[in-house]
């Protein structure tokens, strides 16, 4: 019915061009504009959104749009206050891509720490273990233990023996070979029948 001359620098349109023209027609999706439409006629009261709108010349403007139902010289209208967000939005994307790009980051790091530790617990701490328990099982042979001596290396044999089935299990769980070898279904599907076998206790609690 009427646009002011802010609108008009907005849509690109002449004021004779553009009184008439229908917000759908401007609408990047008709049927969203309509469905805008309706819920401002029948709230009445201002309804605020945002949408996709075409000027002209069919470039794509993102809008916060704040609206609400009157009367206009006689006749039920829409009066619509239309706010220009494109540059915010292109900015929102940008700082968003950026938050993704850290995140990634962060997570590749973490990946990285957790190979890192199943490494050193592997290769490491594994190699003394084991180091240890041949060193205490050429001990075991010697004839001149005592009967006491023998049943106190045995049970510190069996703790080392422990120790090493611990440490590879964590290094497992830090880095699963399975993972890195053949991708994560694999990975899942091995943990499934890990679970379907009673090997792995898994907490669920939140």
């Amino acid at each position: 019915i009427n646009v002011n001359q802010k609108a008009c620098e907005l849509y690109k349109f002449k004021k004779e061009e553009f009184i008439g023209t229908f917000m759908t027609d401007v609408s990047t999706d008709a049927q969203l504009g309509k469905k805008h439409i309706r819920k401002t006629l029948k709230k009445r009261i201002q309804y605020s959104f945002e949408t996709s709108h075409c000027n002209r010349h069919g470039d794509l403007m993102e809008l916060e749009i704040s609206a609400s139902a009157i009367n206009y010289e006689g006749k039920k209208a829409i009066l619509s206050i239309n706010r220009d967000i494109t540059d915010r939005k292109k900015m929102e994307l940008s700082l968003e891509k950026e938050r993704r790009k850290r995140l990634s980051a962060l997570i590749d790091g973490q990946e990285m720490e957790r190979r890192r530790l199943a490494r050193e617990l592997h290769d490491g701490l594994g190699q003394l273990l084991t180091a240890a328990n041949l060193h205490l099982r050429q001990t075991l042979k010697s004839e001149s233990l005592q009967d006491q001596d023998s049943q106190n290396l045995h049970d510190t044999l069996g703790i080392i023996n422990e120790t090493i089935s611990e440490a590879t299990r964590i290094s497992h769980d830090l880095a699963p070979n399975v993972l890195h070898d053949f991708g994560l279904q694999s990975a899942l599907h091995r943990l499934v029948e890990s679970l379907s076998k009673g090997k792995q206790r898994v907490d669920l609690s939140i």
